[in-house]
């Protein structure tokens, strides 16, 4: 069926329907705020439901952040957290890491908290919870949460890391970096296995406990150009 979406999706709100839009690329890849030139053709971010579908601003509702356990691109393009080795290759067989479109493999890597939060900045997840109800190093922040998927895939991996900040010439940065250099460092954050069992069928909450507090900090400054 062929029908003109703008017309069709302003009724269908008019009408009081709920409408589910689902993004694709994610934030890195948007035509305005990704790694530029490394980007898609289109805005990837909640803007390109009203840019893409010709919904206006008002009629967005609540704005849902999805991330992988870890980090995956493909083609070319800034991936400070990419793991060329075996951690590399088991994150991309194990997670079946491969571009739908030009079915090539996607390169993949340890979680990159700074994208996330950037990601956050930019589209305004409104699903949150308040300081007092989740632990954190700087309270007075509002904690979004973001979806986690793909969390087994790291269950054989004996430490999981996710880098929490950018260091340029030794200086942490506020924000995304506008060029990746080659003098970037990644300051990570290190988790003990927190090995989840997943061998037959499973009732929707077990290993929820576990999966909540993955293991202890080792050192959130522990600072190296190579994850």
């Amino acid at each position: 069926m062929v029908v003109d979406s703008i017309v069709y999706l302003n009724k269908a709100f008019k009408a009081g329907k709920k409408i589910l839009v689902e993004g694709a690329n994610a934030v890195m890849l948007d035509l305005d705020f990704g790694s530029y030139p490394f980007v898609t053709s289109s805005s990837a971010t909640v803007g390109g439901a009203c840019t893409g579908l010709g919904i206006p601003p008002s009629f967005i509702g609540d704005v849902y952040g999805v991330v992988k356990a870890y980090t995956t691109r493909v083609g070319e393009g800034p991936f400070p957290t990419e793991q060329l080795n075996h951690i590399g290759e088991h994150l991309q067989k194990v997670g079946h890491e491969v571009g739908v479109t030009t079915g090539r493999k996607r390169r993949c890597g340890w979680l990159d908290a700074v994208v996330l939060k950037y990601s956050a900045m930019i589209n305004g997840y409104k699903s949150y919870a308040e300081p007092s109800k989740i632990k954190r190093e700087r309270s007075n922040d509002k904690c979004y949460r973001i979806n986690l998927t793909k969390l087994d895939i790291l269950d054989q991996l004996d430490e999981v890391k996710i880098g929490v900040a950018y260091k340029l010439d030794g200086v942490e940065l506020d924000s995304m970096p506008g060029m990746f250099k080659n003098n970037l460092f990644i300051c990570v954050c290190l988790f003990l296995t927190f090995a989840l069992v997943h061998s037959g069928p499973r009732r929707p909450r077990q290993g929820r406990g576990r999966v909540r507090n993955p293991a202890r900090l080792e050192d959130r400054h522990q600072c190296s150009p190579h994850l």
